[in-house]
């Protein structure tokens, strides 16, 4: 069986085949409704990816995964509290748990351009938050 740190690099080589396949900000405008809806799908996934790594942490700390309705948003608040995020990087993911509640309670049609923003802006500093998550699973194991 993995480890931990085996099983999260396997989520961050994900999480960095989806980054190589989003486009560049300035080929948004250009793109039609059905390529803003991969766009949006990708995004999703890297948010899915990120939510893997802060649970596999928490249960290899020991703590229980939040439940219920709003486990989203208790998630993002345990690991900051647990150290695991800084509270920058919770707020930065918050914008992306944003955007998967829109991407999940929306119509593809509705993935508007604007919805799309967010990529160029959190390429520049999501590669920080992962080495502050290796370092953490290093810690740990």
């Amino acid at each position: 069986m993995a480890n931990l740190r085996d099983k999260i690099n396997v989520d961050i080589d994900n999480i960095d085949r989806v980054f190589a396949e989003l486009p560049e900000h300035s080929v948004l405008p250009k793109l039609s409704i059905l390529e803003l809806a991969g766009v949006a799908t990708l995004l999703h996934n890297f948010y899915n990816g990120v939510e893997n790594i802060l649970k596999r942490i928490l249960l290899k700390k020991g703590i229980s995964t939040p439940l219920g309705n709003a486990w989203h948003k208790d998630l993002l608040n345990l690991s900051e509290q647990e150290k695991i995020i800084s509270p920058k990087v919770k707020i930065q993911l918050g914008e992306f748990l944003a955007f998967r509640h829109f991407f999940s309670n929306a119509y593809a049609i509705n993935n508007d351009k604007r919805s799309c923003r967010c990529i160029e802006k959190r390429k520049v500093h999501l590669p920080g938050m992962f080495v502050v998550l290796m370092l953490l699973v290093a810690a740990l194991t």
